[in-house]
């Protein structure tokens, strides 16, 4: 094979103003009304676990209500301390900005890559096709470790492209290294799919290579040489005993500090015993088939054709690398038993460079393109089709959305969300305009127009709806409130009774207290009693009946709504 072309690895004003629009536009994706939203779902881990840290001063023992938790590595909590300083808090946007910085750079690293297995203007499609992947973007806003775990697998991929591939000391080293650190955001992740990835890749050069020189041992021998450097050589010598350096200094730290063993036994249960025998998150072998389209959306359409239209690009190792890398994912990923739909994140930026390099030859003309023209009129016409819903949406009675499931969560968010109108008919009106452009065969202009309109949808939903729906979720209201009450009131005298399983952390956060009882047993709740007769309960409303028993009353109850229970402060007096 063709070595890919190094004639254009001097980066010149052209790139440099490419990375400035990639990085403004996933900026605003990524970084717009970020702490709009309270936390939900496993964010309160990393809000909780990271304030804690910070209040006792001990940044190697992880723990949730002052309870040792040790669920993920440290360095995604560190990620969130700086920020956390600078608000002086642990707020929603603080725990939330390392995960979106680290998407801002992946955005930026899927343009370095394309541009250098391509060029340019296929890396910076690409960055534009990842940084509006609104599944994508939607998990990559979140506190948790994914996006940084994104982040370093791509950073390794970056190293073994520019220069561990041929075996080069600096960016071998750096290959190791960026894997051992990102063993240390959510476990080993990262090393396993970089290197089971790139040894997929190099097994399938190595016997294309020897089918090229024979089957003679000394053919043999000059193919491991060539295709292998980034293992057997040298350099691929140093560049392992630094990685497992920097890996064994990480993975000691948190051992000697708090002179447990749990942090080893996370690792070895959260990425071996799981991936192997998991204990959850277990779905169908073939769900990433579904997934993979998922957060891909909207561009989902075109890497379909694209997929299928490679075959006819020019034969060359750009080629069958990038091809290569996502193969590799999916089936490390497929093969895995513990199996969720943001897991396979990764495979996003391989999927947006293959995109991007089908779209270069479209935008060029170039026989065998045409379908990619179709692809991307469905793509258009579904942007119409949904901004016609938006639009019908905003003008249907409201006696009609009120016989509708979740019906006043539904209602708040259609009739009072900002902008409304504007947006339906600017997506309505981007997407026809996108049409006549193609019927022009002005196909760039096409494409930068329809990436406009999915730029104002996702800046429309990430900001003004989820600040309607956010009207909806009354959690943090009820606990701000309890917090007020409770101000005075030793920790020791309040206890969380069968509170709602993911909503336990998010009031442990709101609350702002740690060291409270959580009680799950009756009997627990009858000998807190005795010990305490004038006590506070948080519960749920359907706890409550439990309890009539006692002298409670009822302070404090959170409004009942479509997304949560209600929760109740019970004030007990014996």
């Amino acid at each position: 094979m063709n070595e890919p072309s190094t004639s254009d690895i001097r980066w010149n004003r052209q790139d440099y103003k490419a990375v400035i629009i990639l990085a403004t536009v996933s900026g605003v994706l990524l970084l717009g009304g970020l702490g709009i939203r309270t936390l939900w779902g496993a964010e309160d881990r990393w809000a909780n676990v990271t304030r804690e840290m910070m209040q006792s001063k001990n940044y190697f023992l992880p723990t949730i209500n002052g309870r040792v938790y040790f669920d993920k590595p440290l360095l995604s909590y560190w990620a969130i301390i700086p920020f956390a300083k600078i608000a002086g808090d642990v707020t929603e946007t603080a725990a939330r900005l390392p995960g979106a910085i680290a998407a801002l750079l992946t955005t930026i690293l899927t343009f370095i890559i394309g541009r250098r297995l391509f060029d340019r203007k296929t890396g910076f499609i690409a960055g534009l096709l990842f940084s509006t992947s609104v599944m994508t973007i939607y998990w990559l806003r979140c506190a948790s470790a994914d996006a940084l775990n994104l982040l370093f697998i791509w950073f390794a991929f970056w190293t073994f492209i520019a220069g561990a591939k041929e075996g080069r000391l600096s960016y071998t080293i750096a290959f190791y290294c960026i894997c051992a650190a990102g063993s240390f955001f959510k476990g080993l992740v990262v090393p396993a799919v970089v290197l089971a990835v790139v040894g997929f890749y190099s097994v399938i050069e190595l016997l294309i290579e020897m089918r090229k020189r024979g089957l003679s041992g000394g053919a043999f021998k000059e193919a491991l040489s060539l295709r292998l450097r980034w293992l057997i050589s040298v350099s691929g010598a140093v560049g392992i005993l630094c990685g497992i350096a920097v890996f064994v200094l990480l993975f000691l730290m948190p051992m000697l500090a708090t002179g447990s063993w749990e942090s080893a036994q996370l690792m070895w249960r959260e990425n071996v015993q799981r991936f192997f025998e998991p204990f959850d998150h277990k779905e169908p072998f073939y769900v990433y088939f579904e997934h993979s389209m998922i957060f891909a959306a909207p561009w989902s359409l075109l890497f379909i054709v694209a997929l299928v239209s490679a075959r006819k690009w020019e034969k060359n190792e750009s080629k069958w690398l990038i091809l290569l890398i996502a193969a590799g994912i999916f089936i490390f990923f497929t093969a895995s038993g513990s199996r969720r739909s943001y897991y396979i994140m990764p495979l996003i930026p391989a999927m947006a460079i293959i995109i991007a390099r089908a779209l270069r030859d479209w935008f060029a003309h170039k026989e065998g393109a045409k379908w990619l023209g179709v692809a991307f009129g469905v793509t258009v016409a579904a942007f119409l089709v949904i901004g016609i819903l938006l639009l019908v949406a905003f003008f249907t009675p409201e006696s009609l959305i009120r016989s509708v499931k979740n019906r006043e969560l539904i209602l708040d968010i259609i009739k009072k969300t900002p902008f409304h109108l504007p947006v339906s008919i600017a997506i309505i009106g981007g997407a026809v305009a996108s049409i006549l452009l193609l019927i022009k065969n002005r196909t760039r202009v096409a494409f930068a127009l329809i990436v406009m309109v999915a730029m104002i949808g996702e800046i429309w939903l990430f900001t003004a709806v989820v600040s309607a729906g956010e009207r909806g979720r009354t959690l943090a209201r009820f606990c701000i409130t309890a917090r007020e009450i409770l101000k005075d009131v030793p920790g020791e005298q309040i206890a969380l009774y069968r509170t709602y399983r993911s909503h336990t952390g998010s009031v442990i956060y709101y609350l702002k207290r740690s060291g409270l009882d959580e009680l799950s047993k009756e009997a627990d709740l009858k000998a807190f009693l005795e010990k305490h007769p004038q006590c506070y309960i948080i519960t749920e409303d359907i706890n409550v009946g439990a309890i009539q028993s006692l002298h409670a009353e009822r302070l404090l109850t959170q409004k009942k709504d479509t997304e949560e229970r209600a929760n109740v402060l019970l004030r007990i007096s014996r």
